[in-house]
């Protein structure tokens, strides 16, 4: 029988998370094994080096398992890598798609670390790219302070710019009940005062909630995000809006009818890794215009995008986006 360890932090900000995350994982093993063990080991926020430690070292010397899934501060995996490598066990390093690093580890470590990722900045650089394309040459980026300071953004304007694209302002909105229940409309006051085109939303979960609401009242501004800043089973429309996914993510949705987008995620992203080893998994990215109940099975959108190989002039992961994150949480 595979044992397999989880090292998955909590959320303050999305308190189902670890759940709807270890659902996901679970479901896609027990596709493809017969009733695995699971061991998982509480890690807090995944962001506190010696304390991860311990808890890996538990799951390998203890529970003796034979794969941690671990989503951890990039600070850590390197010396995470080191315990796993000593006990000749797997690791698998889940990221929302932010570092270079992650990459590097799994390139020096091919036998024993591999990634699955959520791939959000390649999903924000090719929306920049498509909407410098399509839908105008100047953006305005609002974000909540929880993403300010993380490379999403720069994935965004790295591919926007590339054709000739301008930021032309930035909406930055503090985790504050008032301000986020005013953000869509300071956001869309300041777009319409920049004669921006579009608007690109770097939202955490729920507080999108008013950047939707006030997109409904200025339907010449088009609004970009990604699948994973909306909320799930919302029962309104959304004409204007373009969101981005992961095509295998999409594809498996009939296979994983729940009401979570981390779990749906982890499901196909661990699917995947079962399914390929350690084999890179491409990222092929969706656009979809429009959004409704039906989210990416909606058949009634004006257009639907794939682009099925990455640009050939995409820059380098590790050549835009800072290296420099460590909270191993985003966008939950």
């Amino acid at each position: 029988m595979t044992k397999v360890g989880l090292l998955i932090p909590i959320s303050n900000i999305r308190p189902l998370f670890t759940k709807e995350l270890f659902s996901g994982i679970k479901k896609a093993y027990a596709e493809t094994e017969s009733n695995p063990e699971f061991h998982n080991e509480n890690i807090g926020l995944g962001i506190q080096p010696s304390e991860i430690i311990e808890k890996a070292q538990n799951l390998l010397l203890y529970k003796e398992v034979d794969v941690i899934y671990a989503l951890v501060g990039h600070q850590i995996t390197a010396e995470l890598i080191k315990i796993v490598k000593s006990y000749n066990k797997k690791l698998v390093l889940i990221d929302f798609g932010t570092n270079s690093r992650i990459e590097k580890a799994v390139l020096d470590n091919p036998d024993i670390v591999s990634s699955v990722s959520f791939g959000l900045s390649t999903i924000y650089w090719h929306l920049g790219y498509y909407a410098s394309l399509n839908l105008g040459k100047k953006a305005l980026v609002s974000s909540d302070f929880f993403h300010s300071g993380f490379p999403f953004a720069s994935a965004f304007e790295s591919g926007f710019t590339q054709n000739g694209g301008e930021i032309v302002g930035y909406h930055i909105c503090q985790n504050d009940d008032d301000e986020l229940a005013s953000a869509g409309q300071n956001t869309f006051k300041k777009a319409e005062a920049e004669k921006a085109d579009l608007i690109f939303a770097n939202y955490t979960y729920s507080n999108i909630d008013s950047i939707l609401k006030a997109s409904k009242k200025s339907p010449n501004l088009a609004l970009m995000t990604s699948c994973l800043s909306l909320p799930e089973n919302n029962k309104e429309d959304y004409p204007n809006i373009y969101v981005g996914g992961l095509k295998y993510f999409i594809d498996l949705q009939n296979e994983y009818p729940a009401d979570s987008w981390i779990g749906l995620l982890a499901f196909a992203n661990t699917k995947a890794y079962l399914n390929s080893g350690t084999k890179e998994i491409p990222l092929i990215v969706q656009i979809q215009k429009g959004w409704s109940a039906q989210g990416f099975t909606d058949t009634q959108n004006e257009e639907n995008v794939f682009l099925d190989d990455l640009k050939t002039d995409e820059p380098k992961t590790e050549n835009t986006i800072t290296s420099g994150w460590t909270n191993p949480y985003l966008c939950i």
